[in-house]
């Protein structure tokens, strides 16, 4: 059975000599792992014990963990009860990126050249 740690333990661990992270509800030990990181140390250090799971989800497929991460990285499986209560603090990072997400027109109200083309080309 897979242990069951607090997220009290997971902000323990935030250092570059010892860094967790929560992904999908796992706690992962990713000290190791840090200096081969593709994306760059950076990003795993801003989340370094906390819950990663919504800046991981847009960038990496779903199977990526199981792929590229021994199994023994796994510390255990995050309490989720415990979990829900942690305030999240927004930083001005986050906050701009939010916005601008906010502000960014949806897919369908944009256009592109072949738009136009079909446009330009129905009238000759």
């Amino acid at each position: 059975m897979s242990r069951i740690i607090s997220p009290e333990e997971v902000a323990k661990h935030n250092q570059k000599s010892d860094i967790w992270v929560i992904i999908h509800g796992k706690v992962y030990d990713l000290t190791q792992f840090l200096p081969d990181h593709p994306g760059g140390q950076k990003i795993i250090m801003k989340y370094a014990g906390k819950d990663a799971t919504k800046a991981f989800e847009p960038i990496h497929p779903p199977d990526i963990v199981e792929r590229f991460l021994a199994p023994e990285v796994c510390m255990g499986s995050i309490d989720l009860e415990k979990l829900s209560h942690v305030k999240v603090e927004e930083t001005e990072e986050d906050k701009q990126v939010r916005l601008a997400r906010e502000k960014m027109p949806r897919l369908e109200e944009m256009y592109n050249s072949f738009d136009f083309e079909s446009k330009l080309y129905s009238h000759t």
